[in-house]
This record gives C-alpha cells, structure tokens and sequence, in this order.
C-alpha cells in the first residue's frame, strides 16, 4: 500500500534535499546521528542490464549499531511535491550487497548495492529510495534513526520530454523590495528532467535578471515552483517576465504589466498635493467683481 513515512527530524532534513538541483552539495553533515551520501544517484541504462553502485553510510553516535538496508520505490504528490513510498515495491529490482552492517562509533562503510533490470521494463524513469536504518538503545530512552539515498533511473528507449504551465501568477501592484511569481509547471513525459527558474523586470531602472533556480521534475507529475525579482529603483510601470528553462532546451515564459509603488512614493505623492492643494484651490477660486 502506498504509504507516507513517517521519519526522525535527521531523515526529514536529508530527503527533504532529495528534489534538490543536482548541483547540490552532496557532502554529508557530519553531526551527531546517522548519514549517508551520495544523497542522489543518476543512473542510465538499457532493459535486460544489471546495474551496481554503492553509497557510503556512518555512524555518528558514541554507541555501536547495527544499521539494516531496505529499498523501496518512490512518487512524489503533486503541487508539494511530497515522497511518497511503495512498500511492497511493483518493481522489486535493488538487492544490496549485505542486509545489515555493525558500525562502531564514528565509522563509516560503503554499501554495495545491485538492480537488476528486466527486459521488459518500461522506457522512462524509474524511482527508488535506498534506506539505512537503525535503533539507538540509551537508557530507557529508545531513538529509531532513518536516513536514505534516492535513486533516478532512467531506462533508455523512447524518451519523450514535455512541460506546461498550467497555472501562473505575479502581482499587478508591487509596495515591497521584491516582485513574487508562481508557476504550476506539468511534466508530460515519461522520464526526468530539470527546470531552471527565473525571472526579469523590464524597464526604466529594473534590475538585473537574478541566478535561476533548478527544480526536478518526475514523470506525470505536477510541481509548484517559483520565486521573486528584485522591485526597481523607481516607481512606475513595468513588465514582469517569468517562466523556466529546461534541461533539454524548452524555453516557457509568462508575464504581465505591474505598478509599483513602493510606500515612500505614495507618502512623496500624497505631501506633494498637501503642498499644491491652497494654490491650486486659489486659482480654481473665481474672481469677484465690483
């Protein structure tokens, strides 16, 4: 049954970098608990192959334990993009090396792991989650530790690669230094891929355009993505333009005209006509006759 799992405050920070850009840092952070890197893996392959890898795993806790190794396959929900997992696994296809490690206190070990791959599996990506785990006894005090490294496997043959916007929005008024975007982006296609993130202000003292954002998406999925442009120097209308770029070169872009008024130029207005309202009201006064 698909399930949500439900992990320590340690898991949840590692997968929740599981979506992260591959540009990423993949460096463990080597604190108190239990790590495992690579946090991701990208692997190519034909149907009918047997694949091998391994990640490393370690022990950052006083105590010897003894750490299982479990795989399941995962799904994200659309717009949150959430993991989800599959336990049982449909595609029962990654076995490792050993079901189980005894690591002392500050070790690490490589953990081999093995897919094999049927010849009829699908073309497209196929996703799994490689899990340690592991029990920590101190005291009465009992601390069940989960960590994992995600697996993208793609399955060579036909790849088809497509995306759509399917809901947008930027503000048509703008008060603050920074200029908010939203896109719904749909992955179309049957296999991963990358979108990188971006915006521009265009006009009379807009800013530069800021370092896009890469987000990955999975096949039939639907993400929320965005992100902000820097408010101009002056007040006026501009254009703000929007969208993603991917990793297979789709361009898509919205954008829409904006008034930005930040607060010191509605306060400059507003003084402004305190100052010209009696000269204004005296000339509009008509004259008197004798």
């Amino acid at each position: 049954m698909r399930h949500k799992v439900e992990l320590v405050v340690a898991t949840l920070l590692i997968l929740g970098t599981a979506a992260l850009p591959v540009h990423a840092d993949d460096r463990p952070v080597k604190n108190k608990g239990l790590y495992i890197t690579p946090l991701r893996h990208y692997v190519d392959s034909d149907a009918g192959t047997i694949q091998h890898g391994s990640f490393t795993v370690g022990n950052y806790t006083n105590s010897t334990i003894n750490v299982t190794f479990f795989a399941e396959q995962f799904s994200v929900a659309d717009y949150t993009y959430d993991l989800m997992f599959e336990s049982p696994s449909k595609e029962d296809w990654t076995a490792f090396d050993t079901a189980q490690s005894t690591l002392k206190p500050y070790q690490s070990q490589s953990i081999g792991y093995t897919v094999r791959i049927p010849h009829d599996a699908t073309p497209g990506g196929h996703y799994f989650t490689l899990f340690a785990k592991t029990t920590i006894q101190n005291g009465s005090l009992t601390s069940n530790l989960q960590t994992a490294s995600m697996l993208y496997l793609t399955i060579n043959g036909n790849l088809t690669r497509s995306s759509s916007i399917q809901k947008n929005s930027a503000p048509w008024i703008v008060f603050g230094d920074r200029i908010p975007y939203q896109l719904t982006v749909k992955n179309m296609g049957n296999t991963h891929f990358f979108v990188y993130v971006s915006g521009q202000l265009q006009g009379f003292s807009a800013k530069p355009r800021e370092p896009a954002e890469a987000h990955i998406l999975l096949p039939g999925s639907i993400r929320s993505v965005g992100g902000s442009v820097s408010a101009p120097q002056l007040p006026g209308v501009y254009k703000v333009v929007y969208g993603y770029k991917t990793d297979y070169g789709q361009t898509v872009e919205r954008s829409n005209y904006l008034l930005y008024a930040p607060p010191w130029s509605i306060l400059f207005l507003i003084g402004l006509g305190v100052v010209l309202w009696p000269f204004l009201k005296r000339k509009r006064k008509s004259p008197t006759g004798s």
